[in-house]
């Protein structure tokens, strides 16, 4: 997981880099637009149950349940950071041999989220729209109908409040990882849930052995 959020981050910054073979810098116009919205991640968290938290504790992924940022503090401050990222090394320069290495084990330390060895696995366009079309009936929304993490919260909230208990723990659990991957992990430009947000969480299983 914390390989994929490093590739992530080094395929947006390569992507408006010059093929040059000394060091890269890329030079932004404007401070870099995405979604990253911790704020949804965290209201999300806090309609989670004990033993929902304990086991993605168990899976690892503990460390996500303790964010306590609420925002971007500063989008010139992350112009400046990708301003003297050098997509080749990950390194962000800040200065003569000064500098912070962007590395799995970096993302690890501070997310605290597993670095395994297995890839993510790749889903093909049909098997991933497959997937949003199935959520999207489960949650009772048009197929026509964007989705949204609120929708998650709204759903799960509910059940809460009104102790239904219509959404058990796996279903819960998922709905986590589906708003961590788009709200937080691998935030995009794009405001709705994504096919690959829905692909990566259909079997949660593997997710502890994920790089």
């Amino acid at each position: 997981m914390a390989s994929c959020a490093q590739e992530c981050t080094n395929a947006n910054v390569a992507a408006n880099a010059t093929a040059k073979t000394t060091k890269i810098l890329v030079k932004y116009a404007h401070a870099p637009i995405v979604r990253c919205a911790p704020s949804t991640f965290n209201k999300f968290v806090d309609n989670l149950t004990l033993n929902q938290r304990i086991k993605i504790i168990e899976m690892g992924f503990g460390g996500l349940l303790g964010i306590s940022a609420e925002r971007i503090g500063s989008r010139e401050l992350l112009k400046f950071l990708f301003d003297r990222l050098d997509p080749n090394s990950m390194v962000i320069e800040l200065g003569k041999n000064r500098g912070i290495h962007v590395t799995p084990f970096a993302v690890k330390q501070v997310l605290s989220i597993p670095d395994s060895d297995e890839d993510l696995p790749l889903q093909t366009n049909n098997h991933a729209s497959k997937a949003l079309s199935k959520l999207k009936i489960m949650l009772g929304l048009e197929e026509s109908q964007d989705l949204h993490a609120s929708d998650h919260q709204k759903i799960l909230k509910d059940d809460l409040e009104l102790c239904s208990n219509l959404i058990d723990d796996e279903t819960a659990i998922r709905f986590f990882f589906i708003i961590a991957s788009n709200k937080l992990l691998f935030p995009s430009t794009d405001n709705n849930i994504r096919c690959k947000d829905i692909c990566l969480t259909r079997d949660l299983s593997p997710l502890s052995d994920m790089n």
